[in-house]
């Protein structure tokens, strides 16, 4: 594929706003637009790779989990994230935060997006 030095990607008014107002000094929102999209395919691979690693791993090892449990532990998960949020707003901290999630600091959205991905 040829690299188009002018591809440009249209940007809702509203987001572009949000972004030029999160930007780093001397940050142009182009340069934020790459960053994220570099971010979300390193992810997305990373994803693909530990998948790949898993299954692997239950069929080297004979051991595998139901959908419906992993699912249930990812809303569990979830609920506790949206839980230890609250905490948080309530002036609870982050210390706070990492301990009840048991030392892996968890985000809303990674989890959120750990199950989307576990339905697709």
């Amino acid at each position: 594929m040829k690299h188009d030095p002018d591809f440009s990607v249209p940007l809702d008014p509203e987001l572009q706003t949000a972004i030029e107002k999160v930007l780093h000094e001397g940050e142009t929102v182009s340069r934020f637009v790459e960053k994220s999209v570099r971010y979300e395919i390193r992810e997305r691979k990373e994803f693909i790779t530990r998948g790949i690693a898993s299954a692997e791993e239950a069929k080297r090892t004979g051991v595998y989990f139901p959908a419906d449990e992993v699912h249930d532990e990812l809303h569990a998960a979830l609920r506790q994230v949206q839980e230890i949020t609250a905490d948080n707003t309530a002036g609870l901290g982050a210390s706070r935060l990492r301990e009840r999630s048991s030392g892996v600091l968890l985000g809303d959205v990674y989890v959120r997006n750990l199950i989307d991905d576990g339905r697709k």
